[in-house]
């Protein structure tokens, strides 16, 4: 039909996960590791949050 909506797929990637040409500083991985550290300050509250979400129904923050 002339102005309805059709569907357009995108393009198909192939974009290889370890590709050891691929430069990479490490940064997102200490990020991750940083955030998931037990010392980082979030992570009690973080969990705490959770298992309250789960026993209760909602959440305390």
């Amino acid at each position: 039909l002339p102005g309805g909506l059709s569907i357009i797929a995108p393009p198909e990637l192939n974009i290889p996960v370890d590709d050891p040409e691929l430069p990479s500083t490490g940064r997102r991985l200490a990020y991750a590791r940083y955030l998931t550290n037990g010392n980082h300050p979030l992570v009690a509250r973080v969990l705490v949050n959770r298992i309250w979400m789960h026993h209760f129904g909602s959440a305390l923050v």
